[in-house]
């Protein structure tokens, strides 16, 4: 019921062009390549079944969430693009990140 007429207004809005909108799923999305899991609660359109979810996640001191748990792309992505910043050489297959908290060494 409710969640779902929330999703079905919230997509009427966007095919509208309703600028608000938009905006949200912009910082949602930005809040989810950061996974600032904080914005992510703010901005869901049930926070308390959002964080009722990641509490049931095993690893949720990882930082991973229930969708893909370790196999994250955007944690992993994220690994990548600070080893590509921070100048790794040939060691990126060998050994992650250690700061990286989603991914296992």
């Amino acid at each position: 019921g409710i969640i779902a007429s929330r999703i079905a207004a919230h997509s009427g809005d966007i095919a509208k062009g309703v600028k608000e909108a938009w905006q949200w799923d912009y910082d949602m999305s930005k809040a989810r390549k950061a996974l600032d899991w904080a914005t992510m609660y703010e901005k869901a359109l049930d926070s308390d079944r959002a964080r009722e979810y990641r509490a049931d996640v095993q690893d949720e001191e990882r930082g991973v969430c229930t969708m893909c748990g370790e196999f994250c792309a955007i944690a992993s992505s994220t690994a990548i693009e600070r080893l590509l910043v921070d100048g790794a050489k040939g060691d990126l297959l060998i050994k992650l990140p250690a700061e990286c908290p989603w991914l296992r060494s």
